[in-house]
This record gives structure tokens, sequence and C-alpha cells, in this order.
């Protein structure tokens, strides 16, 4: 399910950003996912109690707990090859992402993706864990990591 090729849509108050949007090396700035961890399956919730003043334990019914999608990725600038355009280009992408992450702080917002060869799946979402943005190779790669969490267990397919 959690197809890492696959264009991810967040859509959110704040504005609504694509994931995996286009083809590497088509010319287009884009956020691109290298993970995707946590949206497969929900955390599963497994009460279970010690018998009292004996051995063993007394196993509850188990349920589904909310899913907890965490994505990590880079922000690619391939519209332009200067080095000050890059650095503008990407502070852009950055404050875009930020923007929509913040507007689903308190109010839902709606990711939607379609893995290969299945129906599109929708959940609604929150952010759950803080956006960061790390450099790497003197700077070259800005990679991104945040974590949404969702009250259902799971997705809603769509057409």
């Amino acid at each position: 399910m959690a197809d890492v090729s696959a264009a991810y849509t967040l859509t959110t108050s704040g504005g609504t950003i694509t994931f995996n949007n286009g083809t590497l090396g088509d010319g287009s700035d884009k956020f691109w996912l290298t993970s995707v961890q946590g949206l497969d399956g929900p955390v599963i919730r497994a009460p279970v109690d010690l018998v009292p003043f004996g051995d063993g334990g007394i196993v509850h019914t188990f349920r589904k707990g909310p899913r907890r999608p965490v994505f990590d990725g880079m922000l690619l600038i391939e519209s332009s090859t200067s080095q000050a355009l890059c650095q503008t280009l990407r502070e852009d992408l950055a404050a875009a992402l930020a923007a929509a992450l913040d507007s689903i702080i308190t109010a839902a917002g709606t990711l939607t993706w379609t893995p290969a060869g299945q129906m599109g799946m929708s959940i609604a979402v929150f952010n759950e864990v803080g956006y960061s943005i790390t450099y790497s190779d003197n700077y070259a790669l800005a990679n991104f990591n945040f974590g949404l969490v969702s009250e259902d267990a799971d997705p809603t397919a769509t057409t």
C-alpha cells in the first residue's frame, strides 16, 4: 500500500502539496519521496492483563489503532542551475510544505494516493511529528521528514 513511487497529494487549508509529481529530470521542481513508513497498516491495540493470583494472562479484544505514516524525501530543484536561484526555489518549497503542515495541526487535511495497479486511497490526517529539513552533500541536497496521524484505522478507497 505504501508505494514510494506513487504520487501522494496532501490537501490542506494551507495549500496542496503533491509528492512524486512528474518524473525525475523533467525540469520541474518537486517534493520527491524516498521513504513512506506506517501507511501499510495501523498499529494494533493489544490489551493483555496478567491473570490475578495465577499463571498466564487475559487477552482482551484486539483493535486497530490510528495510522501514523512518516514521510522522508528530498526537495528537488530541477528548473535552474544557478546556485542562488536554487536556494531561493528550495526555500519556497520548504515554506509551502511548512504552511501545509502547520494548517493541519488542529484541522484535518486529506492524504490521497494510488498504488500501482490499485484503487486510489484517501485518509484524513493531522500533523503529528514535526517537519524538519537536513542538508547533505555540502548543502546540495535538502532532505525533509515529517509524520502524520489519522484517527481512521483504514483509508477509504476512492474512484
